[in-house]
Formats: C-alpha cells, sequence, structure tokens
C-alpha cells in the first residue's frame, strides 16, 4: 500500500470517528431533551387538568369525562386516569404505542421513557383524588428520526466532501514523492538527475534538498571511481611505462585467440625482439633516457604493425617485445615485412642491440 493511501485511510477513519462521535452525541443530545419534554408536557398538562377538575362538582362525572377527552383528543398523551378519593376509576383514556413511519429497531435502539407523572386534585382543602398522565412519544420518536436522517445526510456529505478534499490535499502535498522516486530510479540508472524545483512543506523539502545532495555526491564520486576504475583496468593490461599489453595481457589475449572456435583452429605466429645493451645505455645516458628509448622502441613497433589490425603488440619483459598474428593467411605476407621494417628501426638505434630476430608459427589443435 502506497503512503498516499495509508494517510488517506487513516485519516479518513478519524474523520469518520469524529463525525460519528459528534452524531452520536447530538442524537443523545435530542433524545434527552426530548425525555425531558416527554415529562414537562405530562406534569403541566396534570398540573392543569387537576385544577379544571377540581372545580367542577363531585357527582358531575360527565363534566370531567369530557374534559379529560378534549385534553387527550388534542394533545400528544398515551394515557390520562382519574380517580377519586374512594379509589374509584372516574376517567381512564388511554393509545397504544404504535409507530407506522419509524422503524421498530430505531425504537429499540433509542427507547424513549415517558413516565407517569400524578397530579392531586383538591377541592378545597379537601383532596378529591389523584389525576394521571403519561405523554404519547410517538411524536418524539418522529422528531428524533427526522433529525437522525437529516443528520446522517448532513454529516455523510460533509464527510465525503472532506475526504475527496483530503485526497485531493494529499496528491497535492505528497506529489514531490513521486518525484524523489523517480529521481531515486534515474540514480538506479547512473542518471544523476535533481530536482530544481523544490516543495512548499518544509519537511518534504528538506527530503528533496537531502536527495540533491546526494544525488551530486554521488556523481562526483562515479565520476571519481569511473576515473579510477579505468585507470585501473588501463594498468591491469597495459605496460605503465610503453603502454602497450603487459605480460599477462598478452598472454590472455592469445589465449582467448586460440581457444576462440573460428579463429582458433588456424594457429597463429609469434615475433619477438630482445634488446641487449640496455644496462650500459641506462648507466651512461640515464634512467629517464632508457624509458623514453623504451617508449620510442614500442612505438615503433606497434607503428609497424598498423597494416594488420589483428596483429597483437606486448612487452613481456623490459627488454623483450613482442608481435602475434593469429591469421595464417595474412602472417605468411606479415612475417616477410615485419622482418625487414623491424630490422631498419632496430639498425638506427644508438646502441647494440641483438638483432637475432625469430620468426616462428605455433601450431593450435582446438581444444
Amino acid at each position: 500500500m502506497t503512503l498516499l493511501r495509508e494517510l488517506a485511510l487513516y485519516l479518513t477513519l478519524l474523520l469518520f470517528l469524529l463525525f460519528s462521535g459528534s452524531f452520536v452525541m447530538n442524537i443523545i443530545d435530542a433524545r434527552s431533551y426530548l425525555q425531558d419534554q416527554l415529562e414537562s408536557h405530562a406534569q403541566d398538562t396534570a398540573t392543569s387538568l387537576g385544577v379544571a377538575i377540581a372545580a367542577t362538582e363531585p357527582e358531575n362525572t360527565a363534566a370531567i369525562d369530557s374534559m379529560v377527552d378534549a385534553v387527550f383528543d388534542r394533545g400528544y398523551y398515551r394515557l390520562i386516569r382519574f380517580i377519586d378519593q374512594s379509589g374509584n376509576l372516574v376517567v381512564n383514556s388511554q393509545h397504544e404505542l404504535q409507530l407506522e413511519d419509524v422503524p421498530q429497531w430505531f425504537v429499540n435502539l433509542v427507547d424513549l421513557d415517558a413516565p407517569l407523572v400524578a397530579s392531586e386534585v383538591s377541592r378545597g382543602w379537601l383532596p378529591a383524588g389523584v389525576i394521571y398522565i403519561a405523554s404519547h412519544p410517538g411524536h418524539a420518536y418522529r422528531s428524533l428520526w427526522n433529525k437522525t436522517l437529516y443528520g446522517v445526510f448532513l454529516f455523510g456529505s460533509g464527510l465525503l466532501l472532506a475526504i475527496l478534499g483530503l485526497n485531493i490535499f494529499l496528491r497535492i502535498v505528497l506529489r514531490p514523492l513521486k518525484k524523489l522516486e523517480k529521481q531515486a530510479d534515474a540514480i538506479c540508472q547512473r542518471s544523476f538527475v535533481q530536482q530544481e524545483v523544490l516543495p512548499k512543506t518544509k519537511d518534504l523539502r528538506l527530503v528533496v534538498e537531502a536527495m540533491n545532495r546526494m544525488a551530486g555526491k554521488l556523481e562526483e564520486q562515479f565520476a571519481e571511481k569511473l576515473v579510477l576504475t579505468e585507470e585501473l583496468r588501463k594498468r591491469s593490461v597495459k605496460d605503465a611505462l610503453t603502454g602497450i599489453l603487459n605480460r599477462q595481457a598478452f598472454d590472455d589475449r592469445i589465449a582467448n585467440v586460440l581457444q576462440d572456435e573460428e579463429r582458433g583452429e588456424f594457429g597463429g605466429g609469434l615475433l619477438m625482439a630482445q634488446i641487449s645493451g640496455l644496462d650500459g645505455f641506462n648507466k651512461k645516458n640515464g634512467r629517464n633516457a632508457a624509458d623514453l628509448l623504451l617508449v620510442d622502441i614500442a612505438r615503433r613497433i606497434s607503428k609497424t604493425v598498423e597494416p594488420w589490425p589483428e596483429a597483437t603488440v606486448g612487452r613481456r619483459s623490459g627488454t623483450v617485445f613482442c608481435v602475434f598474428l593469429f591469421l595464417p593467411v595474412t602472417w605468411r605476407r606479415a612475417a616477410g615485412s615485419l622482418k625487414p621494417a623491424s630490422g631498419q628501426w632496430l639498425h638506427c638505434l644508438s646502441f647494440s642491440v641483438k638483432r637475432d630476430m625469430t620468426v616462428c608459427t605455433l601450431p593450435w589443435s582446438p581444444m
């Protein structure tokens, strides 16, 4: 899961919890308010109806019943009951608790309690009876249900807008991370690019700046290592003084040629030239002059074999130079040309050389 999705998920859950908590608290407050209203409504009605009953004659049951019916029919009451001082039930009006437009699960969940309140009826100084009233919770249930529906719609819309806005905001803020990913991939491909546009967010800007510094440092180190690697590669295959192949590289080159299935079966030819008298020249003219002379010899040999690109030139030891040709068709022609050419440039050297140059062919048998 990406960082963007994780942040979006966590913040969405947080927003959901906040919205849900606020919504539940509003419903609880509304329930508590309606609960108090049911009790207050019943108590006020009991008080006023008790005063009205006290003003009637004790034997006038019809008047009492008429007053109770009038109040019961016009208000939201579940029960109105009047019992005289002797314990006789004078009036009893009640409704069953039936709600068609409110789900039963919501009624069970909210569970509003409409308390049964009582008020004593007195005629003068003498008690006349007790009136009992309980408000009908149907109106409260409907009001709370409608409030719940409106709250769900309102909070759901707000939560959806908040989630969408949060995702857009996170995509904008975390966009530099995508660039960091591309920058890291480019570094893996040895392309040390740097981000020119820095993010406005402080933390991300610090990360991008650190990434740019790392890319620059890696580019410098890579360039240094590349130069060092190239230098070491040259030293491993090239003679440090003359620049031609050293002994190990020369032998490896010949072995690779002879082991090749296409070219190795033809064999090859080896020309070696040994220079004598170099110690005396070194003592007489100095080491620098001797080194310059060896470099000149290597240059002349390399120039002599330029017409034969397949020729390999190397220095096997301090005074031994060698040339290898691996094409026998070319070798016969090359050997005849190399020997007089080599003799000419060896003859012009200003010290005694051993001109015994051996030209030989090396037989090759496929392995």
